[in-house]
């Protein structure tokens, strides 16, 4: 008569065979099948992870982190978390009824800016216009009160002022009128955060003095991008 298999043969090979997959498992990194492996500098790299080409790897030996592309929601990056995070302001200020004198520049209007907290340098793009009449009938560049009338735009910080090429226009004598307009674009360096700019338009004649009118008018105008 045939002698019937032995059970616990069977089950010895079974337990065996779950022994060598408990092995086997015991010994895979924990990293398998999630696609991103150590990479030796205190990080992990993605499995298709090629510098400059593909995958991302964080690098915690030098803090360094490299990815493709990114996508992140709107608005979770404030100014305090980039390299050069920037502001604006406007400036502008304006003067009217004055008089203009003779080969001497006056400051007609001004305004202060104030250098905001965090910042140190700035890009301005200055301008200024200044019209005015001319009441004089004698004298001047031709005997009967010709004359011309110049303008520019100044922006003054701590360390000094620049400003905008003085443009002279030529205005008749006996009520005749004209406008004088000039900008230009400075960059601000070593500004202290709390300290005051200035913005100005500067204006005189060239010949004599022109007589206040209460339509005389100048402007100052500024666009200022403050940067770390």
């Amino acid at each position: 008569m045939a002698r019937n298999p032995d059970p616990w043969q069977g089950l010895r090979a079974e337990i065996e065979r779950l022994k060598a997959d408990v092995k086997r498992l015991l010994n895979r990194s924990p990293f398998f099948g999630t696609g991103v492996h150590p990479n030796g500098n205190d990080g992990l790299d993605s499995d298709n992870y090629s510098t400059g080409v593909s995958g991302f790897s964080l690098n915690g030996a030098t803090g360094n982190v490299e990815f493709n592309s990114m996508t992140l929601r709107g608005g979770i990056i404030g100014n305090d978390a980039l390299a050069n995070p920037v502001d604006g302001k406007v400036g502008n200020v304006s003067a009217s009824g004055f008089a203009l004198t003779a080969g001497a520049f006056t400051e007609l209007a001004g305004q202060n800016i104030v250098v905001p907290a965090g910042f140190t340098q700035a890009l301005a793009t200055a301008g200024a216009t200044v019209f005015a009449y001319n009441p004089n009938t004698t004298g001047g560049s031709n005997t009967t009160g010709g004359d011309a009338i110049y303008c520019y735009a100044q922006v003054t910080t701590p360390a000094g002022a620049v400003g905008s090429h003085a443009n002279p226009v030529g205005v008749t004598g006996l009520g005749g009128y004209a406008t004088s307009f000039s900008s230009a674009g400075f960059e601000l360096n070593n500004l202290t955060p709390g300290s005051t700019l200035r913005l100005s338009v500067y204006g005189c004649s060239a010949y004599q003095g022109l007589a206040a009118n209460p339509d005389n008018y100048a402007n100052a105008y500024a666009s200022v991008v403050w940067l770390r």
